[in-house]
């Protein structure tokens, strides 16, 4: 009976080990924080585990190893504010003695956290590409009108744009890739590129049934409307003091038709 007693204590630590680990992952999770789940003492644990590691390790739980959210989330906190300074003074004129100033901690712990300036950088420029709007205007969208989605994907970039501190940071890319080709070479490969790729991906469909001309350069037709697109965000939202000519949208109704007149079926064609 006592052995019976023991192996169920033992079990249900483990359930409430499981519970927590899954939630907090391994390195964010502490004994106490299984000691309390399972209402018992942390000197319990330790009379059937030898430790944490000992614990984890009955669990059979492995991908429970890299999950940290605390960690991340601490991680989104100091890129959202690190998006804010390196807009204003650029990579070269910030610190991470000021990035940390306005997170409030030391320079110590926030490389607990980044590894360097660039690393950080890159970091900020991932989630600036990531929050573009072409994933979530084509997602879901194959029975919709393709015109549709592509001037509400134009009409979403622009929006997206009037951001001033995204702006000031993207104007900083720009800036500093002269001397930093690597931001360069991100921001394309995360932004340009990976929605070409993705509106193409979007549009061949349609190509393919007769819904768009089978006879046009799909590819170039895309990449041509976007980067007129860009272009305009980066001359007209990115860089200062440039005056506002054109109504944008004005702009943005005449670039969209003519990629949609361009792709559309002409009488007496597929």
């Amino acid at each position: 009976m006592s052995h019976f007693r023991k192996e169920e204590l033992r079990a249900h630590i483990q359930r409430a080990a499981r519970e927590v680990f899954s939630a907090k992952g391994y390195a964010e999770t502490k004994i106490s924080d299984i000691a309390r789940r399972a209402e018992i003492s942390p000197s319990t644990i330790y009379l059937y585990f030898s430790g944490k590691r000992d614990l984890f390790a009955s669990l059979g739980i492995p991908e429970a190893e890299e999950k940290r959210p605390e960690f991340q989330k601490k991680r989104q906190e100091i890129a959202q504010l690190a998006l804010v300074i390196f807009g204003r003074k650029g990579f070269e004129g910030t610190t991470m003695e000021d990035i940390a100033a306005a997170a409030g901690f030391s320079k110590a712990a926030l490389y607990q956290y980044y590894q360097s300036k660039e690393d950080l950088f890159l970091h900020v420029l991932h989630l600036y590409t990531e929050s573009l709007p072409l994933k979530v205007e084509i997602a879901g969208e194959e029975s919709a009108d393709w015109r549709q989605v592509i001037t509400a994907l134009a009409h979403s970039y622009l929006e997206h744009s009037r951001d001033p501190a995204r702006n000031a940071f993207l104007g900083s890319v720009l800036r500093d890739s002269t001397r930093y080709p690597m931001f360069g070479r991100a921001y394309y490969e995360q932004s340009f590129r990976s929605t070409h790729s993705a509106l193409l991906r979007y549009l061949r469909p349609f190509q393919e049934s007769g819904s768009i001309r089978r006879d046009v350069n799909l590819e170039m037709s895309v990449f041509n409307f976007l980067t007129a697109l860009t272009g305009y965000i980066i001359l007209f939202h990115s860089i200062q003091g440039i005056p506002m000519e054109v109504d944008e949208d004005a702009y943005l109704q005449e670039l969209c038709q003519g990629l949609i007149h361009h792709l559309e079926p002409q009488s007496g064609t597929d």
